[in-house]
């Protein structure tokens, strides 16, 4: 079973636990699992496909997103639906339509709260991705001279310093400080996922429409075009996975992170977390600061690996692209303004 699940998988496209996923949601559509059905346990679904617990841990994820199924510790992973409920992906590469539509609009904010992990599931992530406190502000957009509802507006800011977060929490001010974290003149690529539900009491009184009327919800993710830098010092008991320090590209989430370290340090364990942190400072100081080297030292003395010739590479690299941002800076290249006019 083990070999023909591989081969379902290797004829796949993309991550491994995508694959999965897809063979899972195709599989419940035929009727396989029907409703109320409980799916394979992860280690029966390891075994069955060749792959790793984390694999499947984010292939089951990914069904319980989309609505197929609920999974309780302890009970597994139960059928809820055949097919995905209507939903819709969009991912957005231009950003006019979206600077048209704030011009277009008002936003009046309700209120504001700095909330834990547990209040909300957006909270969690915010703060599970960043490492930071989040603030979460509430708002009702309107069509400009008008007085009836267009939207709801929940937004998760992972903030970055006690200044910025007075200014999320000052009803006040909340809504410039949004603009100004949000500068969609800086973002990448925006990720947006459409779905139809039920509104609640609540909601219902601030849009003006009654509970449990049909809404549409849009969950915008904005992404920035800045890489990362990532290091990696775990052991790898056998000695065939060296450590890990390099300039890598921005990914949506942690467990895209996992993936993607699974794929380049096999023989090592899944992090059990990740550490982010935003350097304020330029590349020459932190070099200086000498925050790598220690790390290094410390690798080649307790495990004689010397990565002292990677890190000069990364540092390099950072100075370099440190430069260009500067001098796109001054000239005022694409995603960036200045005072002083352009020679042509």
């Amino acid at each position: 079973m083990a070999q023909d699940g591989q081969t379902v998988l290797e004829n796949g496209a993309g991550p491994y636990y995508r694959r999965l996923a897809n063979h899972l949601i195709q599989e419940i559509g035929s009727g396989r699992w029907p409703v109320g059905a409980a799916l394979p346990t992860e280690k029966e679904l390891c075994d069955a496909f060749g792959v790793s617990r984390h694999t499947t841990r984010e292939a089951l994820r990914q069904l319980e997103t989309r609505g197929l199924i609920a999974r309780r510790q302890g009970s597994g992973s139960t059928v809820l639906a055949t097919t995905p409920p209507v939903r819709y992906e969009q991912n957005t590469q231009t950003i006019d339509d979206m600077l048209h539509h704030g011009k277009a609009t008002r936003l009046h904010v309700l209120q504001a709260a700095e909330l834990e992990g547990e209040a909300s599931q957006y909270a969690d992530q915010v703060i599970q991705l960043a490492r930071t406190p989040c603030v979460w502000v509430r708002s009702v957009r309107y069509p400009r001279n008008d007085a009836r509802p267009l939207a709801l507006v929940d937004v998760y800011v992972a903030v970055r310093s006690k200044a910025q977060a007075r200014k999320l929490l000052d009803l006040d001010t909340a809504a410039q400080e949004i603009v100004r974290t949000v500068d969609l003149h800086k973002v990448e690529h925006i990720d947006q996922s459409f779905s139809a539900l039920n509104v609640g009491e609540a909601e219902a009184r601030l849009l003006h429409v009654a509970p449990g009327d049909a809404v549409f919800q849009i969950v915008r993710n904005y992404y920035d075009a800045a890489d990362r830098l990532l290091v990696d010092l775990r052991d790898d008991p056998d000695g065939h996975t060296p450590p890990l320090i390099e300039i890598v590209p921005p990914l949506s989430n942690a467990h895209e992170r996992t993936l993607w370290l699974a794929e380049r340090r096999p023989a090592v364990d899944p992090p059990e977390r990740f550490i982010f942190f935003t350097w304020p400072h330029t590349a020459q100081f932190l070099g200086e600061s000498e925050l790598l080297h220690v790390a290094t030292r410390r690798m080649q003395r307790e495990q004689g690996v010397d990565l002292e010739s990677d890190l000069s590479e990364v540092m390099r690299d950072l100075r370099h692209r440190e430069r260009e941002d500067t001098r796109s800076a001054v000239t005022g290249a694409e995603g960036f303004e200045t005072l002083w006019s352009r020679r042509r």
